[in-house]
């Protein structure tokens, strides 16, 4: 049994694409906007875990694991994270350095009795809204980045990563355009970015289950039509917000991030886990697959399942890794 740790994603760039798209922002008033679509490609990922018995094992495309009923046994205490600043004033440069505490014990909410204290909770707590802006914590006080994600529709998420994750947040994500909107000084200046965001046209939050209604049903054959769609909700909802805290300036181009179209089309033709419950009947020698779309595929008695990593994220998972 494992816990989850994280997962990480390296991509290569497979085509770059300027569009030029025309949004109504009112009856009579339209706009040009110019998009430069970043196509990418995953080309390594691997999924970290953590043992009880305290070793560091990850899974990757090619690995062949035994999966055990229920697949799901409970949540993990997510440790402590403690990072340090030094800044470099003649090179003009920041170095962070940063310490992570794996921890395998059991946890009811996100922390064990001896991290519920920590400084990452206290982080993580001022990051969901819960709790004051905490000074002395050094994952708050490193650069931040604020994101958008589009995942169909009219559903627009914004959302905020510290540097060290970085862009490395998106891919743990389902999502169909992404956006990088800004890089900003620290948590406080980016959460309250994401608070100013939040509104009726834009969430914060968006289940799992949202998510893969809309990605199943992706035809990248129409892939213009949902980048259309978030340019106009950026256009009316989002601009006008960014403009009013002095982050959006006139700029050449929106720039936006999608993976190719091999990724959508793997998800279309798997048998998509929605839910726990659906993950947790899993079970027998599975082949570990590849990486797409915020998630993976795993090859089960001759079925590929499309497993989005949202729902294993910072659980023990019941798995053996075979070879």
């Amino acid at each position: 049994m494992y816990a989850v740790k994280g997962i990480d994603v390296s991509t290569r760039i497979r085509d770059v694409v300027e569009h030029k798209v025309s949004v109504y922002i009112s009856l009579f008033n339209k706009y040009d906007f110019k998009v430069l679509e970043q196509i990418v490609e995953p080309v390594r990922w691997s999924l970290n875990l953590f043992s009880r018995e305290g070793s560091v094992e990850s899974v990757t495309t090619g690995n062949i694991v035994k999966i055990r009923s229920p697949f799901l046994r409970g949540r993990s205490c997510l440790g402590d994270n403690i990072v340090s600043i030094v800044k470099n004033v003649q090179e003009n440069t920041v170095y962070i350095h940063r310490t992570a505490y794996l921890c395998n014990r059991f946890a009811d909410d996100s922390f064990c009795p001896l991290h519920i204290g920590s400084e990452y909770s206290k982080y993580l707590l001022f990051v969901y809204g819960l709790k004051e802006f905490p000074q002395g914590v050094g994952l708050a006080l490193i650069p931040h980045m604020v994101y958008l994600l589009y995942i169909g529709g009219s559903n627009l998420k914004v959302g905020i990563a510290n540097a060290v994750k970085n862009i490395v947040r998106l891919y743990e994500q389902i999502f169909i355009y992404s956006s990088i909107v800004a890089f900003v000084e620290n948590a406080a200046i980016a959460r309250g970015i994401e608070k100013k965001l939040s509104s009726y046209y834009v969430k914060d939050r968006a289940s799992v289950v949202e998510r893969l209604e809309w990605i199943k049903r992706v035809d990248v054959k129409m892939i213009e039509e949902h980048l259309k769609n978030f340019v106009m909700m950026f256009s009316r909802h989002v601009k006008p917000l960014l403009k009013s805290v002095g982050i959006e300036k006139e700029k050449e181009f929106i720039p936006v991030i999608r993976f190719y179209d091999k990724c959508f089309e793997v998800v279309e033709k798997s048998y998509v886990i929605y839910d726990r419950d659906s993950l947790n009947v899993l079970e027998g020698v599975a082949e570990v697959e590849d990486y797409c779309l915020g998630g993976f595929t795993v090859n089960l008695g001759g079925k590929r399942y499309f497993i989005p990593y949202q729902l294993i994220r910072d659980h023990f998972i019941a798995i053996d890794i075979v070879k």
